[in-house]
Formats: C-alpha cells, sequence, structure tokens
C-alpha cells in the first residue's frame, strides 16, 4: 500500500488524499482533507499569476504509524493547510487531532515515524519549528518536545530595557522572531510557544536588519523593524502574527537601500513652512499584528515652537544611504532631518555634510540615574537636557548633541551641539550608552572598541554664560583584542562596566570597563567561539545578569553564559574558526541507541548545550560498555590532497615595484637624552619630516624615501628621481634573476625587460633576451612594437573597407585580458605601441594603482598626468594599500599646499593608532610633527593649541622616566622651543608648563630648586595665555597612570597659579580651583605618597595672602596632611 502525493501546483485541483494498492494497481480509499482553498483564477489572469501573487502552494503530508496490539487497524495521520493535524482510521472521514496550543502556525510540510518506538513521530512545519508527538489512540495525540529552528543568519537582536519582553532576531530570510528565552532546555521545550514568528513582509521579504522596542513600558509591545531593501516598519507583537502566506500591504515608500538603524527618540524638529507632524499613533485597525498605517496629529502653532504636551513621546529614526530619516506616519514619506542638525563648531560646513551618516542612538535622561561626582550636579543635568543623541559618521567620527529641556536655556535650535568625539579614523558601525554612567561605546569598521566618559561634558554644558562644546580626541578605555570589525555592543544593565562585544572574526567578547578610581585597567573577561562566521548582532539579557546572546550568518543564534567560558580574550585571528568536535563513534549493532538520530540544521541552542560543547578537553574517551574500560580514541588521520596536473608549474610574477611606498622595518619613535629635543623621531615621522623639509627648505630626500616624491606635485626633481628608481627596481629584479634557480627567476626577468621597455631602453632588452637565451613570443613582439614606425598598429579600425586596417595591439590586449588576464604584459604591448594613456587607464581599471601612478608620471604630460595621478593617490588613501607609508594622505596634504588639513589629517590618525598605552613616545613625536607643519602656516595664531598639545605631552614622557632623567628631559625640551615674539602666547603657555614640570621634578627628586616662577619674561598677555590653558583641559578623560595624572596635575596647577596671581578678580573662575582639587584626588588615588611630596612642597611656598586660604581648604579636604607638615618641609628645604 502506497499514498498519492499531493504535490504544489500553481493552483489547487484537488484536496484529496488516496490510498494504492501496488500489486493491483487500484485506488483502495481516498478521503478530502478539510479546509478552504484558494480559488482557481480566471483564464485570462491565470497567466499573469506571479509567484509573488500566490499565498503559497498547498501541501499535504501523511505518515503510516505502525499498527499497536491495543489499536489495530489503519493509523495514518494527515496535516491539513493551515498546520492542523488529522488521524484516518477505518472511518471515512477525518478527526482532528486536539494540540492544545501546541501545533504549528503554519503549513506542515514533513511527517515522519520514529521506528522502534511506541507510537512517536515528529512533524516539520513551515514555521521553523520541529515538534515530537506520540500517538496513543485515534482521539488522543501528547505533545512531547519542540525544537525551533532558523533558516537563515541572524542580522539583529534586540530587547525591551524594560526586561519583560522576548528577545527579538531578525533573521536574513525576511522572518523576525521573537525568543522567550527560559532557564534551561526542558522548561523551554515544554512551554506552549518559546519562538513566535512574524513575517511582516511576506514569505518573499528581504533581510531584517535593524530592530528597535519601543521605549514607554505603556507601549512595549511595539517594534519598530527595518530591512535590506530600505522598508522601515512597526508591528504589535501583541497580536496574532500574520501568516507568512499572507499578503503585506503596499509599503508606499521604500528607501532600495539598507537600512542600518531604527531607533526610537523624542520629536527633535519643527518645520515653520509646513504644519509639521508632531507626533505618530499606532493604528488600531490592523488586526494581524502588523502594524503598517499609523494616524497622525498634526498641530499648528503660529510661534513655530514644538507642543508643550505631546500625546505621543517618540518618532521613528532610521540610517539609510549615508542620511538620517524620521518617519513621521505610514501614509507620508519619512522626512530627511540629516541637515536639520546643527553643524558642530570647527568642522567646515562642506565637511560636515558630505560626511555620510552611519549611525544615531537616543539616550534618555529624564527617568534615569547616572553616576557623577555629586547628585547635585545629576539633578542639573537632567534639569537641562532630556535626552542625548549621537551620530556616527563613515569618517569615525561622532558627535553628541543634547535636547536642552529648560526654558530659559531654549534658543531657535533646541539641540545644543556638545562635543564631537575623533577617537576613529573608519565607518562607525555601532554606538552604545551604558547603563549607570554617561559612558558611550564606540564600534567601528576598525577591530578595537573605544569607551569615552561624557559626563564632563554634560557637567560644564550646565553652566550659564559658558562655552559648552568641546572636540574629544582621548578615551576612557581602548578595548583591543578582536581580529577584525566591529559589528555591535551593548552594556550590561545588571553589572556595572561590563561590556559586550561582537566582532566579523566570528567571537563575541565581555570586557570589563575600568574607572579611574580602580587600580586595575580595562581587560577582557570572557571570549564566546562557538560561531563559525561572521558575528552581526549580540546583546545582553535583560532578564538574568549571567545570559548573553549571539547571533551571526550561520543560521545560529546563541544564548550563553560568560562566566562559564573557558576562553577569556580574544583569538589572534581575524576570521575564527572554532575545531570541529569529535564525535564519539557509534556501533551500529549497538541497539540501545537509536537508529533516526533528529538534528536540523539550525537549532535554537542554549546555554547548557553550548557550555557543554564549546570546549572539548584532550584526549576524548570512549567508554565500551561491555568491558567497562576507557579507550582513548585514535588522532584523526588529515587527509592527504594531491595536486592538479600541472599546478605547481605556474609561476606567480613577482611585483613590478617591490620597493615602491614598501619599508622593510618602521623604527618607533625613543627618548634619547643627548638629543634637543630630547627623543628620535620614529620612521613613519621622519617620512613627514623629509617631506616637509623638502617643501619649504628644498632639501633632497634621503635615499631610502626618494619614492615619496612621487606623491607629491610635479617637480623638476620628479622625473630625474623617478627615472633613477625605476633603473634600481629593474637592477634588483636581474640580481633576483641571478640569483634564484626556481622556475619563477624568469619572471624576474620580464620584470626587468618591462622596466628597460617603460623607461624606453629597447637595445638593452634586445641584448638581454640574446645573452640570457630568453625570448617569449609576446616580448619580440613588444620590442618590435618599440622599434617599427608602421602606423598599422596604432591605427584605429576602419569603420568598412575591403583593405580596414586592424589594431593589432588592441585586439591582443582584449584577448589576453578575456582569456589569461597579464596585466603588466597586456599594458607594456600598450606602451610599446605608443598608446601610452590607454596603458595607464587599463593599469588603473585592472586596480594596479602603484604601477599606475608610476606610469603616468614617466609617460605622461603633466596635464593628464596630474589628474590620473590625484586619482592614484586617492585610491592608495582609501584602501591602504601602502601599510609602511600610513601618512600617505598628509604627505599628499603637504604637497597641496593644505598645511592646516595636513596637521588635522595627522593628528586624527595619530590619535587612533597611538590609543594605546605604552605609546608616549610615538605622541610625543606626533605632536612636534603637528607643530613644525603648522608653523609653515601664514596664519601665527594657529600653532598655539599645538605648542600646549607639545608640552602636555612632554610631560607625560617625562613623568614615566626616573627622577634624575626628568629633570634633564625636560631641560632638553625647554631649549628645543626659543621664546619668540610673533608666536608669543603658544611658546609662552609650553614655557611654563614645562616649568612646572621641572619644578614636579625638582620635587620628587629632593632638590631644593622647587619654587615656580611666573615672572619669567612672558611675551604674550597672560589672558591669552590662561584662555589657552584652560582650552586644554577640555580635551582630556579621567586617567588611571601617574604620568597622566601628574601632567594634568601640572596643567591645572599653572592655570590656578596665572589666574589667581596676575589676573583681575573679574577675569578669575572657580573652576580653576575645582579642576585642582579632582586633579590632586586622582593623583592622591593613584600614588598618594609622590602626590602628598608635590603638595607639601609647592603650597608651602605659595605665599600670597590671596592663595593661602584656598590652598589651605584644598589641603586639608583632599590631601589631609599630618600635624608635623611644617617639620618635615623645612628639613627638606632649609630655609
Amino acid at each position: 500500500m502506497i499514498f498519492s502525493a499531493l504535490t504544489p501546483t500553481p493552483y489547487p485541483l484537488n484536496l484529496h488524499r488516496q490510498i494504492w494498492n501496488i500489486a493491483s494497481s487500484w485506488c483502495c480509499d481516498s478521503v478530502r482533507v478539510p479546509g478552504s482553498a484558494r480559488s482557481i483564477p480566471k483564464e485570462a489572469d491565470s497567466s499573469n499569476l506571479t509567484k509573488n501573487q500566490s499565498t503559497g502552494a498547498p501541501w499535504i503530508s501523511a505518515c503510516w504509524l505502525p499498527a499497536k496490539t491495543d489499536n489495530p487497524g489503519r493509523n495514518i495521520v494527515v496535516s491539513g493547510l493551515r498546520g492542523e493535524l488529522y488521524t484516518w482510521s477505518d472511518s471515512s472521514q477525518l478527526v482532528r487531532l486536539h494540540t492544545e496550543n501546541h501545533g504549528h502556525s503554519m503549513l506542515v510540510f514533513a511527517i515522519r515515524s520514529i521506528p522502534d518506538t511506541d507510537g512517536l513521530f515528529f512533524t516539520i512545519g513551515q514555521d521553523r519549528q520541529v515538534i515530537l508527538w506520540i500517538y496513543h489512540c485515534p482521539t488522543d495525540l501528547t505533545f512531547m518536545l519542540r525544537v525551533p529552528t532558523i533558516a537563515a543568519g541572524i542580522s539583529a537582536l534586540a530587547q525591551s530595557d524594560h526586561g519583560h519582553g522576548p528577545v527579538a532576531a531578525g533573521v536574513a530570510d525576511g522572518s523576525i522572531l521573537l525568543w522567550r528565552h527560559c532557564s534551561s532546555l526542558q522548561e523551554e521545550s515544554s512551554s506552549m510557544n518559546p519562538v513566535t514568528s512574524y513575517w511582516p513582509r511576506g514569505v518573499h521579504g528581504s533581510c531584517v536588519t535593524a530592530l528597535a522596542w519601543h521605549p514607554s513600558v505603556r507601549h512595549e509591545s511595539l517594534l519598530a523593524y527595518g530591512t535590506e531593501s530600505g522598508c522601515v516598519e512597526l508591528i504589535d507583537t501583541s497580536k496574532i502574527p500574520k501568516s507568512a502566506t499572507q499578503r503585506s500591504k503596499t509599503q508606499p515608500y521604500i528607501f532600495g537601500s539598507t537600512v542600518y538603524r531604527v531607533a526610537w527618540g523624542p520629536p527633535l524638529f519643527t518645520d515653520s513652512g509646513k504644519d509639521q507632524v508632531v507626533e505618530t499613533a499606532v493604528s488600531e485597525q490592523d488586526a494581524n499584528g502588523s502594524t503598517d498605517s499609523t494616524d497622525t496629529v498634526e498641530q499648528k502653532d503660529p510661534t513655530n515652537k514644538p507642543s508643550s504636551a505631546p500625546k505621543f513621546s517618540s518618532y521613528i529614526y532610521s540610517v539609510c544611504k549615508g542620511k538620517i530619516f524620521c518617519h513621521v506616519g505610514f501614509q507620508r514619506p519619512p522626512l530627511d532631518v540629516t541637515l536639520k542638525f546643527p553643524s558642530v563648531p570647527g568642522i567646515s560646513t562642506e565637511d560636515w555634510v558630505n560626511d555620510k551618516r552611519t549611525d544615531i542612538a537616543f539616550l534618555y535622561l529624564e527617568n534615569s540615574t547616572r553616576s557623577v561626582d555629586s547628585p547635585s550636579e545629576e539633578n542639573e543635568i537632567r534639569e537641562c537636557f532630556s535626552c542625548l543623541i549621537t551620530v556616527g559618521y563613515r569618517s569615525g567620527s561622532v558627535d553628541v548633541y543634547g535636547l536642552v529641556k529648560s526654558k530659559e536655556r531654549a534658543s531657535a535650535d533646541l539641540i545644543q551641539p556638545l562635543c564631537r568625539i575623533s577617537c576613529h579614523t573608519k565607518g562607525v558601525n555601532c554606538l552604545a550608552w551604558s547603563f549607570d554612567r554617561y559612558w558611550l561605546a564606540i564600534g567601528t569598521n576598525e577591530s578595537f572598541i573605544t569607551v569615552i566618559d561624557v559626563g564632563h561634558v554634560l557637567k560644564q554644558a550646565t553652566k550659564p554664560n559658558t562655552s559648552s562644546f568641546r572636540q574629544i580626541s582621548t578615551h576612557l578605555a581602548h578595548l583591543e583584542g578582536h581580529g577584525n570589525r566591529i559589528t555591535c555592543l551593548d552594556w550590561s544593565p545588571h553589572e556595572n562596566g561590563l561590556l559586550l562585544s561582537a566582532s566579523f572574526d566570528g567571537t563575541a567578547n565581555v570586557w570589563r570597563v575600568a574607572h579611574n578610581d580602580t587600580d586595575s585597567g580595562s581587560t577582557s573577561v570572557a571570549n564566546f567561539r562557538a560561531h563559525r562566521l561572521r558575528l552581526f548582532a549580540c546583546l545582553w539579557s535583560r532578564q538574568e545578569a549571567d545570559l548573553a546572546f549571539s547571533g551571526g550568518e550561520l543560521c545560529h543564534l546563541f544564548s550563553w553564559r560568560p562566566s562559564k567560558l573557558a576562553h577569556k580574550e580574544p583569538p589572534n585571528s581575524r576570521r575564527y574558526r572554532p575545531p570541529p568536535v569529535k564525535r564519539v563513534p557509534i556501533d551500529s549493532k549497538d541497539l540501545s541507541v537509536p537508529s533516526v538520530i533528529l538534528e536540523p540544521s539550525a537549532i535554537v541552542v542554549t546555554s547548557q548545550e553550548v557550555n557543554r560543547t564549546e570546549y572539548v578537553p584532550e584526549p576524548t574517551y570512549h567508554t565500551d560498555t561491555s568491558i567497562g574500560t576507557s579507550v582513548p580514541l585514535e588522532p584523526p588521520v588529515r587527509s592527504v590532497t594531491t595536486k592538479k596536473p600541472g599546478s605547481g608549474d605556474k609561476r606567480k610574477r613577482p611585483s613590478l615595484c617591490p620597493h615602491f611606498l614598501h619599508r622593510s622595518s618602521l623604527e618607533p619613535s625613543t627618548t634619547d637624552l643627548g638629543f634637543c629635543p630630547p627623543f628620535r623621531l620614529g620612521s613613519r615621522f621622519l617620512q613627514v619630516s623629509h617631506v616637509l623639509n623638502l617643501l619649504k627648505n628644498d632639501v633632497d630626500l634621503p635615499e631610502s624615501d626618494c619614492d615619496l616624491l612621487f606623491l607629491l606635485p610635479e617637480t623638476n626633481k620628479t622625473r630625474p628621481a623617478l627615472v633613477r628608481f625605476l633603473t634600481s627596481e629593474a637592477t634588483h629584479h636581474l640580481s633576483a634573476y641571478r640569483a634564484t634557480q626556481r622556475s619563477n627567476g624568469l619572471m624576474h626577468l620580464d620584470a626587468y625587460c618591462i622596466i628597460l621597455l617603460w623607461l624606453g631602453r629597447t637595445p638593452l632588452v634586445a641584448q638581454t633576451m640574446c645573452s640570457e637565451k630568453h625570448m617569449p613570443f609576446w616580448l619580440l613582439w613588444a620590442v618590435q612594437l618599440a622599434q617599427t614606425t608602421v602606423p598599422a598598429f596604432s591605427a584605429s579600425r576602419k569603420s568598412s573597407g575591403d583593405h580596414a586596417e586592424i589594431d593589432l595591439a588592441g585586439e591582443k590586449v582584449k584577448d589576453m585580458t578575456s582569456n589569461s588576464p597579464d596585466v603588466l604584459v597586456s599594458s607594456t604591448l600598450l606602451v610599446c605601441a605608443g598608446r601610452h594613456q590607454e596603458a595607464v587607464d587599463y593599469l588603473f581599471a585592472q586596480d594596479r594603482v602603484k604601477e599606475a601612478l608610476l606610469l603616468a608620471r614617466l609617460r605622461l604630460g603633466p596635464l593628464y598626468a596630474n589628474s590620473i595621478m590625484q586619482k592614484c593617490i586617492a585610491r592608495i588613501i582609501e584602501r591602504r594599500l601602502c601599510p609602511e607609508v600610513p601618512f600617505a594622505r598628509v604627505l599628499h596634504e603637504l604637497g597641496a599646499g593644505e598645511w592646516e588639513r595636513a596637521q588635522t589629517v595627522l593628528r586624527q590618525a595619530t590619535v587612533v593608532s597611538l590609543s594605546r598605552q605604552d605609546m608616549e613616545d610615538e605622541q610625543v613625536a606626533s605632536s612636534w610633527v603637528e607643530l613644525n607643519i603648522l608653523l609653515s602656516c601664514s596664519d601665527n595664531s594657529l600653532p598655539t593649541n599645538a605648542f600646549v598639545r607639545f608640552a602636555l605631552s612632554c610631560l607625560v614622557v617625562g613623568f614615566q622616566l626616573p627622577e634624575a632623567q626628568s629633570v634633564i628631559y625636560f631641560q632638553r625640551c625647554q631649549e628645543a622651543v626659543t621664546p619668540s615674539a610673533v608666536l608669543a602666547t603658544g611658546t609662552d603657555c609650553f614655557r611654563l608648563l614645562l616649568n612646572t614640570g621641572l619644578r614636579f621634578a625638582a620635587i620628587l627628586t629632593g632638590s631644593s630648586q622647587s619654587e615656580l616662577y611666573l615672572d619669567m619674561g612672558l611675551h604674550a598677555d597672560v589672558a591669552d595665555i590662561v584662555q589657552c590653558l584652560r582650552y586644554a583641559t577640555l580635551d582630556r578623560q579621567p586617567a588611571n597612570r601617574w604620568s597622566a595624572c601628574a601632567s594634568q596635575l601640572a596643567l591645572d596647577f599653572t592655570i590656578y597659579l596665572l589666574s589667581s596671581e596676575k589676573l583681575a578678580p573679574q577675569d578669575q573662575s572657580t573652576e580653576d580651583l575645582n579642576r585642582l582639587e579632582a586633579s590632586l584626588r586622582l593623583c592622591s588615588k593613584v600614588n598618594p605618597t609622590n602626590t602628598q611630596q608635590l603638595s607639601d612642597i609647592l603650597f608651602h611656598f605659595q605665599t600670597s595672602p590671596e592663595l593661602d586660604s584656598p590652598l589651605k581648604r584644598l589641603l586639608s579636604t583632599v590631601l589631609r596632611p599630618s600635624e608635623n607638615t611644617d617639620e618635615q618641609v623645612g628639613d627638606i628645604c632649609p630655609g
């Protein structure tokens, strides 16, 4: 007996299930499956029925269960059209089995019984779930186990911050899964429905790339999502999910590009020209659970100010196509609000407008409690701002805005720019605000994470009549360990300072970010390595403290516990792949093992399973049940792959110019007290220094850096230097050919001949071919092309005629490009044919950018060579094709005469590359080179801040040295800068700070020369000096190392002394004393002994009556010196 199969058709013809007798080919019985099907379309419309218009073809499955002794006869389980299950016994009618809300929500396409079991069978449905049942009788069916699965990769994860809702997962097949995670596998499998599937755009929807829950408890069930096709919508998860086979409503506006972020935010903008939609309300009409329409409330206000009491408090904001959009209703197109944000000071409007937006994040402050120095400051922040907005850019910068709350501070723009963070140089992928502090974590296309403390910026912004905007290039923590770009970040809502990250390296990591109070720095706590491909999303559970989720592109959504992981740090790999799990071999004769094993391809794995399978100890033992002894398994034998015939004979052509923009090694910057200034520049900064010396003083570049000349505009030195460089490269290839006996040696000889042909030395090429007996066909033809003057080789093909001339060189290049592409040979043939411009374009199109740049410099005229040079240099910088010359863009800007822009680019690059610890010497070198670049500008006010940065970096390095060496170091630094009336403010700031550092070092060494002298021949106005030094305090984060803390103390102490002794009372500020107090507290926590010694000596010598009372109060509140302080001071410094 067999069943007849009902296969999918464009439209159903019948819904019958039949039983056939094979021997007689006769239908024994048939039954009709209940349920209504789609009506047959008319003949005129049947041809227009497309896959997207259909609601899904019917598929009926059936399974004949083995007969049971207590229930003999026919036991057949049949599926319905919507996931129902029926039983077909001896009667002619189907009897529906009651699944008690445990059944499938969509079509069941497979039913299979498990052999050698008592009525066990499982069903597989279109809702991505596998359910195990036990069949007792035609009316008795018991649910046993549910295994939810995933059919595509996970692109986004989200859970409500209130901790009541499920985990939402955006899947690449267009579905959204809601997973109500349970504490154990048994509890999860026995729950009614742990996973609910939503298909908001149908079964053919695009990948869901962004998710965001509503921030209000009242509307906690609202979930916003964005897709890869550019659709942004809203679903209500409290309603019954729409079936995947039902058609979704038409989206009136689709971006057509990937939506990278959706976020809920407050009303930010009003439109004075139009009656702006103020709020968006959820429609109550859609009963299928997909909120595809919204009601909008329009409010007219003659004063063009937002309503004080809006009915709803949140919009949906999305990031797509490099812009930020605000969605005001389903029936309205989204509003482009990218340029409605105020531009930040210090950045050109053109750069700000053209920079692509990549992310946006909101932080509501009204009901949050975050840690700052005092509760009063926290109240001031919340009274001033209701929300913080962060915007990430493709350039790596992040802007932080504050939504002004108090009416007296509100201006024409309610959004106030607070700071710009420049700690990265690649596109921002994710921004995450901490739950307990004003910490912002930033993840970009770079492999490290930075954490910024914005609390001090907010405290400064709450003060009236102060300039609150800051440029921040420092950080609280620099988390390095991942091998690839960062894709997602999430803070723990349960424990302070725990940060979860996901990366393209295939791992998820937990970091502990330390506050400045702690002695230990930020470290890695746990690393999860069960994924096999790239990770796109991670999430910290809002319900359990020791539970995290992660998902990637390999159809897995893992839940795992960080405290149970074996690995503590990320692997040192760009693409980590976990080793295969060793499986115990199963004896087929062992009857205790079931013969059928259910193993879905993509199962939602719980933490217990991951903790068991992620780490496998060595060796693995297999227990023989018959003997009871443990026998170690034999190690797996690696299969030996045989090479294809001729695969080893293939020769790889070497680089034509291996030394162009390439360095064998890069020397770091080091401290050297025998120099003035007391350090040696590293290789990277020497390159910039040499080019700067060439442009300013016309000093030739050293031989090792002569290739940097080809990144600069054309001069009378460029062409001779290029000829010399190419000649040396040709000599290198000839030496390599004569030194090697490998088959690749002939490739070096070919490269030697190619360079000579580019240089026009055809006779030397012919002589080499004869002497070395190396005459390939292409080389013979190239020599002939270079020596002949027949125009047929370079003429274009005529459109008609019997004697049309044929472009042999062009046809040969096309043939070589399509069949066996050899870019260098093809371009050389074009060069020998006199078609230099085509050769350069061909090299550039084939991504041989360096060769295209050199050939354009060598063979083309200045006009066209300049344009192709700009394109080549731009691609070299964009794709980072010269890692040993990291400041290629800086050199290019210097050559163009953009001194200020070159300094900005250099500063931004060094902030990112030198943000790790133990890079202070490189930071001093960078500050020195930046200062020299700005000294070349015509504007004498530009180097002022560069002098201060150079002085502060010198202080950090000096305080790291032993006390005796630090004194010499500060003296050498002072000798490097001479006083100048033109640059008076900058040089005076530098001398004052170095003088303070010198006195600090003298105190720590026990020297008697400990008093600070402010009357040291200052050339600038004291008010300008104090203002410049105060500006330097804006860009710094809390430090936990003595050298950084001491440098901040030196800066704050210098500012306080200058303002207290040299400024008028109306120009003094209490903030100077507050900063000094904060610096003293920080230094006393890091190194109390040195701080006590510094404070005793310094405050003892300040005898001014105006300073006596504040300093004594500062001593008593911060350091609490002992009663015999005066005796100790007298012993150290007599008299």
